[in-house]
């Protein structure tokens, strides 16, 4: 199940809730930038705070 858009800093990227257990994905931006993290976040706050941090790293890195 999804749980939604969000976006960062002109990122988007979704949160998608685990079938069969509590837990959270991140998915990447449509614009190709954010991967999947590969480990699920136990909650929706937990994943998002992740999302965040992965991108500000990402632009960090590329400027």
């Amino acid at each position: 199940m999804l749980q939604g858009r969000y976006e960062h800093k002109g990122m988007a990227y979704v949160i998608k809730e685990m079938t069969g257990g509590p837990g959270y994905l991140v998915l990447g931006s449509p614009k190709g930038h954010l991967k999947q993290l590969g480990r699920e976040y136990p909650s929706l706050k937990a994943a998002d705070a992740a999302a965040r941090r992965a991108i500000d790293q990402m632009l960090a890195e590329t400027q």
